[in-house]
């Protein structure tokens, strides 16, 4: 099924073996839309919306959503303007069908704030996803979420030609910390001919995108294009006074 949370509560599951939130028998469908203008369309297995709510101990499968084009994005658990902790979670297969892993979306757990929220993402696993393994955005400029992300495994397709991943991707004014997590296996294959378009992307370990002071320490990341990339593109914003130590 897919699960819709609007009021404060604590969900906790019997693990990731026992408690699993799978695709319904006929596909995901839209039931949320992101904080971007114009927005655009998620179909979310737990969305999360104004409120304040922790999610522990629990499963989710992305395998089989049946999507049938780009422009909806696939998420496993999504916070929109909300608060709370997602903790000790396995997020698996949030994926969109062959033929549209490059959509530029799929994205496993994310965190969209228009304000300063405070969201703990912490010790969870996440493998086999499109586009991100972790994500935090505001809505560009200095607005966003205070996300502490740490202690996550995060670990992407390995060698692709269909998508540029990222294990995990702070941006558009989001704030806070990515300490302590272990990432790998984002490579793409098919980069751009940086010096005949005038444009360079690939996979990285950690993205920073034009966000301000995010403290980035601690971290594991290999087999990975870009190991830590702190990013400004305008009109987005610029990145600035990050504080990047001690990582591996």
């Amino acid at each position: 099924e897919q699960v819709t949370i609007t009021k404060n509560l604590t969900l906790i599951g019997f693990g990731p073996t026992a408690s699993t939130v799978t695709v319904p028998a006929g596909g995901l469908v839209v039931n949320a839309a992101d904080i971007f203008s114009p927005p655009s369309p998620i179909a979310a297995q737990i969305f999360v919306q104004n409120a304040t709510v922790t999610i522990s101990h629990m499963a989710v499968d992305g395998a089989n959503d049946q999507l049938t084009g780009c422009g909806v994005d696939a998420v496993g658990i999504y916070f929109k303007n909300a608060a709370g902790v997602i903790t000790d979670n396995a997020v698996r297969n949030v994926l969109l069908p062959p033929g549209l892993q490059g959509c530029q979306d799929g994205l496993a757990i994310n965190v969209e704030s228009s304000t300063a929220t405070a969201v703990t993402i912490s010790n969870n696993s996440v493998r086999n996803y499109d586009k991100n393994g972790i994500t935090a955005s505001g809505p560009s400029g200095p607005n966003g979420p205070k996300v502490t992300i740490t202690g996550n495994t995060v670990v992407g397709l390995g060698a692709t030609t269909v998508i540029a991943q990222n294990g995990i991707q702070v941006g558009y004014g989001a704030a806070g910390s990515i300490q302590n997590n272990y990432v790998a296996d984002d490579i793409y294959l098919n980069p751009p001919d940086c010096a005949s378009s005038n444009s360079c992307y690939g996979s990285s370990g950690i993205l920073i995108w034009a966000s301000h002071g995010i403290a980035v320490s601690g971290n594991t990341v290999e087999s990975t294009q870009y190991g830590i990339v702190p990013v400004s593109w305008q009109p987005d914003g610029s990145d600035s006074d990050q504080t990047v130590i001690a990582n591996n």
